[in-house]
């Protein structure tokens, strides 16, 4: 019998859908390959939303986990955003930035998701961003087809095993949320971030992969890696938020700078020992946002610590009504 492999906390769940005999370099390699060819790509069609920030979470966890949830369904992985753009877009379009354009556009998402059964979360992101930066270009949806259909079709052509393996805890937070309470927390979250935003007019306060983490924090309250230490969460958005405004001051909105900012995030990831992939979109804001300072950092934090908080309250009351019951 060969020796039982030690995994660090957290790590067992991402290695039960990592492909047999690949490695977190290689595969933290490829996916910054990947986002370095989309970012030389959006350079060259001088259209910067080629690169999509949650491009970044879709590339880390297909690569790392190829026979996990997204890497499963690759017409979804490609549908969905797209539906979910095309709705943003339309929503930016007949509506300024301000708490009914980003309400109606979450609502789009979880619709979309919704109708469509569709586990692809960080579509929610991709309906929320053209709202967030006031994009108005009808290219904006056909270009989310250009990244999440070549990851499609890198799914495809790695294939999943033959023989099923035991759904992993990143494969059920991935699914859809299957208890319907949980949309009492996250509207009451989302109002809570979505007023002050639209108010004080800054946007970041809601940045787009905040709605993606609080969705699947809030549909999955039982299953979260991060409840037993919730401090990893802010401190990987933080630390991927910072490094990519140093690295958009050095290197320029660059496909290098792209690439550097993926391998920051997922090196952060790796240290906090969370398997996060919004954490991987955070990063690459920068490259899509104008001008954007440390305040992004700010912003962030503020957010990403109000989810913990509202999450860790969230949960609370739920045991504590379990325990009442029993």
């Amino acid at each position: 019998m060969s020796p039982q492999r030690i995994l660090p906390p957290g790590a067992s769940a991402v290695a039960d859908a990592r492909a047999p005999g690949s490695s977190p370099w290689k595969s933290s390699g490829l996916a910054v390959l990947y986002i370095g060819l989309i970012g030389w790509l959006a350079r060259e069609t001088r259209f910067d939303l080629l690169l999509f920030p949650e491009l970044g979470a879709l590339a880390f966890d297909i690569f790392w986990r190829p026979n996990g949830t997204w890497a499963r369904a690759p017409l979804m992985l490609v549908v969905t955003p797209f539906l979910a753009g095309t709705a943003g877009i339309v929503i930016a379009h007949w509506l300024p930035y301000g708490v009914i354009s980003v309400t109606l556009a979450i609502a789009a998402g979880l619709i979309t998701l919704r109708l469509l059964k569709s586990p692809i979360a960080p579509a929610l992101s991709a309906g929320l961003l053209p709202v967030a930066l006031g994009v108005t270009s009808w290219w904006y949806p056909p270009a989310l087809l250009v990244g999440t259909g070549g990851l499609a079709l890198i799914a495809i052509a790695r294939g999943s095993p033959a023989t099923p393996r035991p759904k992993s805890v990143d494969d059920r937070i991935e699914a859809a949320p299957v208890d319907g309470r949980w949309w009492v927390a996250f509207v009451i979250f989302l109002a809570a971030i979505v007023v002050p935003a639209g108010v004080s007019e800054r946007p970041m306060l809601l940045f787009p992969p905040l709605v993606v983490m609080a969705f699947e924090m809030f549909g999955h309250s039982d299953i979260c890696p991060w409840a037993k230490a919730p401090w990893r969460l802010p401190l990987a958005c933080f630390s991927s938020a910072a490094m990519g405004i140093i690295l958009v001051g050095l290197l320029g909105q660059t496909p290098l700078c792209a690439a550097l900012m993926t391998a920051g995030a997922i090196a952060a990831l790796r240290i906090v020992r969370l398997h996060a992939p919004p954490v991987v979109a955070v990063s690459l804001l920068p490259m899509v946002i104008t001008a954007a300072g440390w305040s992004f950092v700010c912003q962030v934090s503020v957010s990403t610590l109000a989810l913990t908080l509202c999450f860790l309250t969230w949960q609370r009351y739920r045991l504590r009504r379990r325990a009442l019951a029993g």
